[in-house]
């Protein structure tokens, strides 16, 4: 797993004024690094819905941000009809490596 950190190193010098040794800080900032990373996929997502009024792109686009985001190979949309007991899939992103299931 990724570890994001900050690290600070600092030279400790002897009586002559010289570095004699070294003083590192390492700080695990993951937790941060990841809040901001989900505020900006957020934002991004945010800023789809509310600039595009064609559904088909927003799905599609959508689609591409959440599959990017978690690296998935594919991100569907399904549409179920528990009446006839089907599932359709309208809107998907699929990588390229993947067949592509819409339809």
């Amino acid at each position: 797993s990724l570890v994001w950190v900050h690290n600070s190193v600092s030279a400790v010098c002897g009586e002559d004024g010289l570095p004699s040794s070294l003083v590192a800080v390492v700080i695990d900032i993951s937790e941060r690094k990841r809040s901001a990373e989900n505020a900006a996929f957020l934002a991004d997502v945010s800023l789809i819905l509310a600039e595009t009024d064609d559904e088909a792109k927003m799905m599609q686009a959508v689609g591409e941000r959440i599959g990017t985001f978690l690296r998935l190979s594919s991100c569907i949309f399904n549409e179920i009809d528990w009446e006839q007991k089907i599932t359709a899939v309208p809107y998907g992103w699929f990588r390229e490596d993947v067949p592509n299931l819409v339809g």
